[in-house]
């Protein structure tokens, strides 16, 4: 099983992968110089040195884990900032389609989901439905993700892989959650691609930013 295909999300998967790799590194050298700290009897001069060291990678986790967090941080503030500019109602994004929604003729839930198949990732459209649908007492319910749940499944996944980070996780046994079949991060991402998506439909305002 492949990791999501959206962008966004592979950045976030990226970071954990490289955070978790040398939080494993700085975990080996810490235990090497433990045990070589331990085995002098006599060499002030050493331990000294190696205490240093010992605190200098302390530092470094700290440090690391902070910017972690803060990349990740900011990684679902861009995905948030992108998913509002497509969200924003746009005159440009009205197809012809709309017009029914102001005809003559009523239409029923079945036309106004099949508009929606037709318009899945246009959420003026989707604006358009809903605005019909409530105002004529269709009782429809819309299925393509709005903004508000693009950005908010992309704060949990973000959530998610940020608890994973401070999990104590290999770097083996994160690759084999994660890639393998019918494993738990693996299944925690399947249950978002029909929210989050392959982030085709934000390409067009990434271009132009």
């Amino acid at each position: 099983m492949d990791t999501s295909k959206n962008p966004y999300v592979k950045k976030i998967v990226a970071l954990v992968a490289a955070h978790i790799k040398s939080g494993s590194e700085r975990k080996e050298a810490t235990a090497k110089l433990n045990v070589e700290y331990e085995s002098l009897d006599s060499s002030p001069n050493r331990k000294n040195e190696i205490s240093a060291e010992l605190s200098a990678l302390k530092v470094q986790g700290t440090n690391a884990a902070t910017k972690h967090a803060s990349d990740i941080n900011g990684i679902s503030d861009e995905y948030a900032a992108t998913v509002n500019a497509w969200g924003a109602l746009k005159s440009a994004d009205l197809s012809d389609d709309v017009a029914l929604l102001s005809g003559a003729i009523m239409l029923t839930v079945e036309d106004l989901t099949a508009l929606e198949q037709r318009h899945w990732d246009n959420n003026t459209v989707m604006r358009c439905i809903g605005d019909y649908a409530k105002k004529n007492n269709i009782s429809w319910t819309r299925r393509s993700p709005t903004p508000e749940r693009k950005v908010t499944a992309m704060n949990e996944i973000a959530k998610y892989f940020s608890d994973i980070r401070d999990s104590g996780y290999s770097a083996e046994v994160f690759a084999k959650h994660l890639y393998g079949e019918g494993v738990a991060i693996a299944n925690f991402l399947a249950g978002y691609d029909g929210v989050v998506g392959d982030g085709h439909e934000l390409a067009a305002i990434k271009a132009t930013e």
